[in-house]
């Protein structure tokens, strides 16, 4: 078993949900609409690295929360929800020792 990158055990619940495609009646894209969830544990850091932030940013993102879960558990989700506060997945990046880290930014409704 590989050791968590940040040292701490993952006591974090993350929901992670894949979504498909909302079309219309023409076949145009107008969303996307939740297929599934499942629930994983994970470590959550509000906030990222001050590198991290700069990179985003600089790519128009904005950063809000980082979670660190094992690679076996992420199945290619760009949703998640923590707390009951929705996420989108901004960027994958692997630690080296069997976990990703999830860069996210706060899906406002």
């Amino acid at each position: 078993m590989a050791l968590q990158t940040n040292r701490t055990p993952f006591s974090d619940v993350l929901t992670l949900i894949k979504t498909t495609d909302k079309r219309d009646e023409d076949g145009y894209l107008v969303g996307t609409v939740p297929a599934e969830s499942r629930e994983v544990f994970c470590s959550f850091t509000v906030g990222a690295s001050r590198a991290e932030f700069y990179e985003a940013a600089k790519a128009g993102m904005r950063i809000t929360a980082t979670v660190e879960i094992w690679e076996d558990d992420y199945g290619g989700e760009k949703r998640v929800s923590i707390s009951g506060i929705d996420y989108k997945v901004e960027r994958v990046w692997p630690s080296g020792t069997g976990t990703l880290f999830l860069y996210l930014s706060e899906v406002i409704r």
